[in-house]
Order: structure tokens, then C-alpha cells, then sequence
């Protein structure tokens, strides 16, 4: 009894500050910063390309979104200039959006006159910026023919590496592979700090306290984070955990690709913590910690936990029928 009289009001206290945190920050309140303002026109031309995407569109679809969007262009252009790449895959999905109608025989498609005066006011791009693309099954067997299951289990958490030094161009390659990574409405949020000074690796650990025995030999250390002001509204408060695990998760399997050595390192803090570790490295408010990433080069041997998995019965449920 005692315990629980003493933590819950320092679990409601955290509660509160991330409550207060995200209501500062998000798009909840006023979607008029600049960031905010174009998650908003990300979130909203990515509900227009996945309307193009389906086998048979809808012709005349996405009213209220065209609408929107056009509406939320204008006003960044007005607030912060004529000019961004997340504007320019905006327009390019105008731009689909209206060649998709044309071909179909339909002239009549909704915001047609706001969408052809934009389109005849965009600069011209050399490469594809946003709309649809065509790819084929093949394409994609040919991708993933070369993987098997061992790709995946063979991935460790290691905590010995050897002294070689870990090459910047394999980190970039692997936050390459997590950009890649499913997103809500292709906001990306995601963002990698690259620790490569070994006296700031040695703070930002010992403030993380779970490197002991082997921070040392950490010759490159990530930390994960995604920016708050992409998400709104109480239905988003935690999409944000969601969004920069996924992306955590395949920058790991980016980093097993290059052949490199890897120990995630969870960021369970409180607000205090958390607001230390930002005035260290020089992160932003709106910028939420997710995980450490421990990096280095496998040495020719080492030794990893067993860490024995469920059995994957034990953690499937197939629901074949709707108990109504």
C-alpha cells in the first residue's frame, strides 16, 4: 500500500507533463506553425494518393480533402513562402489527381479550377515528388528472393564490439532503409542523432544508465526521436511511440544490413530525465526520445543472451468467426 500511495502521484505528475507537452507542441491547438502546417498537407495529400491507389478510384472522390488541402497551401505559401519539397509533392498529387480525371473522361472533378491555376504556377521538377507509381510483383519477389528468415534471426543484441571504426556512410545508408518504414499518413517524424564524440557518448550513456560493462567500446551512438508537431488531436497522443518504433525497428535491421553490431537501449525516463538528455545533446522541446542505439563492428566472436522467444502459437489468435 505504501509503494502505491508513493508512486501514483509521481505516475499522474509524468502524465501530466506529457499531457501539457503534447498540447503545447501538436497540432491540437493551432495548426498554423509552420510544422504543424505541413504534417497537416502531408497527412492530406497522402489521403488523396491513397485514393489513386486503390484498383478502381472513385471518380469525383476526395472533395473535402482537395478542398483542404489547396486551402492549407495557400496558407503556408502566405505564412512561410511559395517554396518547400512537402508543397511540391503536394501539387504533384493535384496533379495526378487531375490527370487520373481527364484520362477517365471526367472534366468535371472537384477544385478543378483552384487545382489547373496551381498547377500552371508550379515549378517543374526533374524527379517524381508525389502522386503513384507502378510496380510489379516480380520487381518485388526479385527484392526479397535473396532474404530468408535468418536474415532476422540472426540479428543480436550485441554488446562487444571490436575497435574499428564505424563509417558514417553505413549509418546514412541504414536511416535510409528506415525511411522506408511505415508511417502514419507519410509524415515521417522520425529523426536519428548521430553521436560520434566518445566523451558525449560516455554522458548520454551513463544519463541512460543500461550500457554498463560495455559503453566503452560504443564507437557510435543514435538516438531516435520524433517530433511531436506532426501529430494532433487525443486520437494521436501516442501515435508518435508507434511511429518512432517502427522507424527504430528498421533502422536496426538497416544497421544489420551493413553488417554492423547493434544493442537498443530504452529510453524509460521521466520528464526530468528526459528533459537532461535534451540540453545535452541540444534537442528540441517538441522532439520525444524513443530509444538509444548502441553501434560498433561485431567482433569474430561474441557472446549474446539466449533470449528465448514464445512459442508463436502462444501469441497468435485467429478470429474466423464474428461473435456478434
Amino acid at each position: 500500500m505504501y509503494r502505491l500511495l508513493k508512486s501514483a502521484p509521481q505516475v499522474f505528475m509524468e502524465y501530466v507533463k506529457d499531457f501539457s507537452r503534447y498540447l503545447k507542441y501538436s497540432g491540437t491547438l493551432d495548426g498554423t506553425p509552420a510544422q504543424n502546417l505541413l504534417a497537416r498537407i502531408t497527412a492530406t495529400y497522402h489521403n488523396i494518393e491513397k485514393g489513386l491507389s486503390l484498383p478502381q478510384p472513385r471518380l469525383g472522390f476526395g472533395k473535402e480533402n482537395l478542398s483542404n488541402l489547396i486551402e492549407a497551401i495557400h496558407k503556408y505559401q502566405r505564412l512561410y513562402g511559395p517554396s518547400h519539397p512537402v508543397l511540391s509533392s503536394a501539387i504533384e498529387v493535384l496533379a495526378t489527381y487531375a490527370s487520373y480525371h481527364e484520362t477517365h473522361n471526367y472534366p468535371d472533378y472537384p477544385c478543378k479550377r483552384e487545382i489547373l491555376k496551381m498547377l500552371a504556377a508550379r515549378p517543374q521538377h526533374p524527379a517524381q515528388m508525389g502522386g503513384t507509381r507502378l510496380v510489379t510483383r516480380e520487381r518485388i519477389m526479385q527484392a526479397v528472393s535473396p532474404v530468408s528468415e535468418q536474415f532476422f534471426l540472426q540479428r543480436h543484441s550485441i554488446r562487444a564490439f571490436s575497435n574499428r571504426e564505424v563509417d558514417l556512410a553505413d549509418i546514412e545508408a541504414a536511416i535510409r532503409v528506415a525511411q522506408k518504414s511505415p508511417v502514419v499518413c507519410n509524415r515521417q517524424s522520425g529523426a536519428v542523432h548521430v553521436i560520434a564524440d566518445p566523451e558525449l557518448i560516455k554522458a548520454a550513456l551513463d544519463l541512460q544508465m543500461g550500457a554498463r560493462g560495455f559503453s566503452h567500446a560504443v564507437n557510435k551512438l543514435l538516438v531516435v526521436t520524433v517530433d511531436l508537431r506532426n501529430f494532433w488531436q487525443a486520437g494521436e497522443r501516442n501515435q508518435g511511440w508507434m511511429d518512432g518504433g517502427m522507424f527504430a525497428m528498421s533502422l536496426i535491421y538497416g544497421l544489420h544490413l551493413r553488417g554492423l553490431g547493434s544493442c537498443c537501449l530504452n529510453w524509460s525516463k521521466t520528464n526530468r530525465q528526459t528533459q537532461q538528455m535534451r540540453e545535452l545533446l541540444g534537442l528540441q522541446q517538441w522532439e520525444s526520445i524513443i530509444m538509444l542505439i548502441a553501434v560498433g563492428h561485431i567482433p569474430e566472436q561474441v557472446v549474446v543472451p539466449f533470449s528465448s522467444r514464445k512459442d508463436p502459437l502462444l501469441v497468435t489468435r485467429v478470429i474466423t468467426k464474428w461473435q456478434k
